[in-house]
């Protein structure tokens, strides 16, 4: 399982909107409330010999609802999933997390879908 499967199964056991998280971007005229994961970067630890098996992976969420309430539960529903989380992520063959915080917390709007948004930016420190 990579780290963009793992991390998905924990949204959807956590943040309250079903399967509705999807990869880059939120699909057009989907249910609301969603999530958007996208990586934005990845860094390897290495030692002098070569990798050490550890990336630290930064997510960011984007949720997008129909009310700023909405987006707001569904954000603060990830936060407490994410932010301080270690061990298993994704079930029995998931990833080992070795540490996971909420980095960043902010507020937007999508004017085109007529939408609230709240981004999260997620750093997630993983064995590989």
């Amino acid at each position: 399982m990579n780290i963009e499967e793992a991390l998905y199964s924990k949204l959807v056991s956590e943040a309250g909107v079903s399967t509705r998280i999807y990869p880059n971007v939120v699909p057009q005229d989907i249910a609301l409330p969603a999530v958007a994961y996208q990586r934005i970067s990845t860094a390897r630890d290495m030692a002098h010999d070569g990798p050490l098996g550890v990336a630290h992976v930064r997510f960011q969420l984007t949720i997008s609802a129909a009310s700023y309430s909405s987006a707001r539960v569904v954000a603060n529903a990830i936060r407490t999933a994410l932010d301080g989380f270690s061990g298993l992520m994704g079930g029995a063959s998931g990833v080992t997390v070795e540490a996971s915080f909420v980095e960043n917390d902010s507020d937007g709007y999508n004017q085109a879908g007529g939408e609230q948004v709240v981004r999260l930016d997620v750093l997630i420190i993983h064995q590989e």
